[in-house]
């Protein structure tokens, strides 16, 4: 891992009614995959709570790049589960990072989880089935060159 200075941070981000999230250092070469000791934080953050939370934490971190989970709605969503919150949760991302000027990249939550399964992951100090998600995510965003 590069120098703290010379790093930059990725904000992943698993929307939802519990938004998983989590941030990492990384030194921008795909095939550099960080390290646990990279990681900076992760938490879970009820829905009524994002929208200060994500306005805290942009101003805090000041991540390079945001990755957030593609949530698609099908016919299967609206007869199984109508949660809107992961809609709003993302267009509230992508309303900050454009007035932040930060990049934004979604990801398939299959191929996080087929890239990061649990075994690969269990060293990182994340807890939560959301924060691990976005985990995944971050992890998986630095495959691509930026």
């Amino acid at each position: 891992m590069s120098d703290d200075n010379d790093s930059l941070i990725v904000l992943a981000i698993d929307p939802g009614g519990t938004t998983g999230t989590c941030s990492i250092r990384w030194d921008g070469d795909p095939t550099h995959i960080p390290h646990p000791e990279a990681l900076i934080y992760s938490e879970q953050v009820a829905f009524d709570d994002m929208p200060r939370w994500l306005d805290d934490e942009l101003a805090a971190i000041r991540p390079y790049l945001i990755v957030y989970e593609r949530f698609q709605i099908s016919p299967r969503t609206v007869q199984y589960s109508r949660q809107p919150e992961a809609l709003y949760v993302i267009g509230g991302v992508l309303f900050a990072a454009k007035l932040a000027g930060i990049p934004v990249r979604e990801q398939g939550a299959a191929d996080a989880k087929n890239a990061y399964p649990n075994d690969r992951i269990k060293d990182w100090k994340v807890k939560g089935p959301h924060a691990k998600d976005a985990l995944r995510h971050a992890l998986l965003s630095c495959h691509r060159r930026l």
